[in-house]
C-alpha cells in the first residue's frame, strides 16, 4: 500500500509506535527496536521507498475500511480505536510522540476520512469524566479482596482448582499468588488503586475533550 505523499511521524524515545505513517487508505505503524532505525526509515519513506518495505515485515497496516471508531482525548497524545480483523473487532491504540503530532494526524485524517466516517468532538461532563475511572477503582478493590482472600487461602494450604479450561493460566494466577501472598497482593491493589484515584482526580479537573471518528452506517 503506498500513497504518493506519506505523512510520517517519529517517536524513537517511545516504547511502542515509534514510527506511524498515513498512506491512502490505511495507517500504518511499526516498533524497530534498533537505534537510528525509525529515523533511517522515515528518510527511507521520503526518498520514494514503498511504506511496507521501509519498515519490514512486522509493519501493522490499519486499513481505514476496518476502522469502526478512532479517537483520541485532547488532552493526551494516545489514539484509541476499534477495527475488524478476521471478523472480530478489537480495540488497540496508538502512541503518538506529542499532542502537537496527534493533532497533525487528526486533521490528516480528516481529509481521508470525510466520506466513510464521521467526526466529533466534544467536552465531557466532570460527571462523565470521572465516570471510567470510578468504575477501574470499584474492578480494581473487588479484586484485590478476592485475591487476597484467595493468597490466604493458598498459604493455609488448600489446593487451588486448576482443573479445567484455562488449566495453565490458573496455574500462573495460583503461582503468582503464593509468591506475592495476601499482603503482597493487598500492596499491588493498593498501589494500583491510587494510580486509578489520581487519574480519577486528573479527569474531575480536566475533563476530556473526545475527538472521534465512527464509521458511517
Amino acid at each position: 500500500m503506498q500513497d504518493s505523499h506519506p505523512r510520517v511521524w517519529i517517536d524513537p524515545d517511545s516504547l511502542f509506535d515509534r514510527i506511524v505513517v498515513l498512506v491512502d487508505g490505511a495507517l500504518i505503524v511499526a516498533n524497530p527496536s534498533g537505534d537510528g532505525e525509525p529515523e533511517a526509515a522515515k528518510q527511507k519513506i521520503e526518498a520514494g521507498q514503498p511504506v511496507l518495505e521501509a519498515l519490514g515485515s512486522k509493519a501493522k497496516t490499519i486499513r481505514f475500511d476496518k476502522i469502526k471508531k478512532l479517537s483520541s482525548n485532547k488532552h493526551s497524545d494516545m489514539v484509541d480505536y476499534q477495527h475488524d480483523s478476521d471478523g472480530k473487532l478489537e480495540a488497540d491504540n496508538i502512541s503518538m510522540a506529542s499532542q502537537e503530532a496527534r493533532d497533525q494526524l487528526f486533521e490528516a485524517l480528516r481529509g481521508k476520512l470525510d466520506s466513510t466516517h464521521t467526526y466529533d468532538c466534544r467536552e465531557f461532563s466532570r460527571a462523565r469524566g470521572a465516570f471510567a475511572p470510578i468504575i477501574w477503582i470499584a474492578i480494581v478493590v473487588g479484586a484485590t479482596a478476592l485475591l487476597s482472600g484467595a493468597a490466604s487461602e493458598i498459604a493455609e494450604g488448600k489446593t487451588p482448582d486448576i482443573e479445567g479450561r484455562r488449566a495453565l493460566l490458573k496455574r500462573l494466577l495460583a503461582w503468582v499468588l503464593e509468591f506475592l501472598g495476601s499482603t503482597g497482593v493487598l500492596i499491588v491493589g493498593g498501589i494500583i488503586t491510587v494510580a486509578c484515584i489520581f487519574w480519577l482526580i486528573k479527569r474531575i479537573q480536566l475533563p476530556p475533550i473526545m475527538m472521534t471518528f465512527k464509521r458511517k452506517a
